[in-house]
């Protein structure tokens, strides 16, 4: 279905033979053309974060497999999210999230299952919690890439508060590969 990236040098040695070029990105909530938010409410099961790899393109996201932690994390590629209800309550540490490629064929592959405290900006919630550091941001365990139309969809699973749209916030670096 999709391919795995099991080493991240050789996946770009062999990008660049294919005549791709690489472009390091950041995707987060004001990327409107390739990234769709929604809204889910308290106690169900849906999608809050639906990213689209555009036709023609390539992207990859190689997490544990790309670098070591305590690196530069412009380079990184790292998962960080926080989701909040309208009166800006956090949903609970424990919720679980599912990380899935969805392709338009309507085959899907699970790439991650996490709790939010993974994948949470913050240690702690609170009145004063402190933000993680490129060390404890959440990387998913095996690379993968998505192309031609794929989705990466984020969902979360009975949430104890609802989660709001314009409450979401996250960002996800990867590559984007354009073929020349």
């Amino acid at each position: 279905m999709n391919k795995i990236i099991k080493n991240y040098d050789e996946y770009i040695k062999r990008m660049g033979k294919n005549k791709y070029i690489i472009n390091q990105i950041c995707l987060d909530e004001i990327n409107k053309r390739l990234v769709t938010l929604l809204g889910i409410n308290k106690g169900c099961y849906g999608a809050f974060i639906d990213i689209r790899c555009p036709s023609g393109w390539k992207m990859s996201i190689c997490g544990n497999k790309q670098v070591p932690k305590n690196v530069d994390s412009r380079y990184a590629h790292a998962l960080r999210v926080g989701l909040y209800d309208n009166d800006d309550n956090e949903i609970d540490l424990s919720t679980k999230i599912r990380v899935t490629i969805e392709r338009v064929t309507e085959a899907i592959m699970i790439v991650g299952k996490m709790s939010y405290s993974d994948i949470n900006v913050k240690n702690s919630i609170g009145t004063e919690p402190e933000f993680k550091t490129d060390d404890k941001w959440y990387r998913f365990e095996q690379g993968f890439e998505l192309e031609n139309e794929d989705h990466l969809v984020m969902y979360a699973i009975e949430p104890n508060v609802d989660i709001t749209v314009s409450k979401i916030k996250f960002a996800l670096n990867l590559d984007m590969w354009e073929c020349k």
